[in-house]
Formats: structure tokens, sequence, C-alpha cells
């Protein structure tokens, strides 16, 4: 198993405020969620999936923003064989090319980020990330754009 003094090491000093920023929000992945302030982003056309994301953890470093992200599911859905109802995504922004990708990904058995967690993905380094554009008016560019707005207007 890694430690995370072997972890910081094979980081690059600009990855570093992520690989923090990581470790604390998996601190609140395990705690109190008092330190978050989860805001509706938004839900689809069928009424079946909603997005959250939390205003505290928005965050610029250059041309690159971030913040963590909730979906929830009205049904149960399914990574291979394993059942969860919920996911969280630190998700990397570029306002100005209108992309993202996401860092890591954790799944929750329950709703709104609750019960066990039933996988995580590896934290993944910025170079690593797959940006992508976004479905014109879909509830993911809705999401983004909001995130955008609320960062320009700090």
């Amino acid at each position: 198993m890694t430690s995370i003094s072997q972890l910081i090491k094979s980081t690059k000093p600009k990855e570093i405020n992520y690989f923090v920023l990581a470790l604390v929000a998996s601190a609140f992945l395990s705690g109190s969620a008092a330190a978050s302030n989860w805001i509706f982003g938004g839900e689809s056309e069928d009424l079946r999936n909603r997005v959250y994301y939390d205003t505290d953890s928005i965050r610029r470093d250059g041309q690159l923003v971030t913040a963590w992200v909730q979906w929830d599911f009205t049904e149960i859905k399914y990574l291979g064989n394993i059942p969860y109802r919920s996911s969280l995504y630190l998700l990397y922004l570029d306002c100005t090319k209108n992309i993202s990708g996401n860092a890591q990904v954790v799944y929750f058995a329950d709703n709104r980020a609750q019960g066990t967690i039933v996988h995580t993905t590896r934290l993944r380094a910025i170079r690593e990330i797959q940006f992508e554009a976004h479905i014109p008016d879909s509830v993911g560019e809705n999401l983004i754009n909001s995130i955008c707005r609320r960062i320009q207007s700090r």
C-alpha cells in the first residue's frame, strides 16, 4: 500500500494543491458535512437524475476550476455488478473552453452520498484527466455554467 508521503513525493508541485484538496475531501467524506454547502444544480428531463454542487469546494487555479459534484439517482445504478444510488465527483473545469473532466469518483450505496462507500476511483493527476465538451442544453452543461458563473462572481 502506498503511504501519503509517497503519494506527495510522486506528485508534481502544481498537482499538490489538488492532492491536498482530495485529502480534505476524503476527510469530508468520512466525517462531518458541516463544511459543505450543497446547491441543487439541475435534474434530467426524465427526473431520474439530480445533480448538486458544493459551493464551498469551488476553487480556481489559473485557468482550471475544481468543485465537488454529487449525482443522485432515483433508480439503482450499477458499476459492473456493484449497485449504487449516488456518487461524488471531483470535477475539473475549464470555463473558457467549456470542457470538464473527473479527477476522482466515489460511489455510495444510498442517496445523497450517504451509506456505505461501495467503490472509489483513484485520484487522477491533471495530465491524466480526459476533458470533454458538454452536450448543449443538458443537465451537465447547466451545472458547469452554474459553477463557472459562481467562480466568476467572486
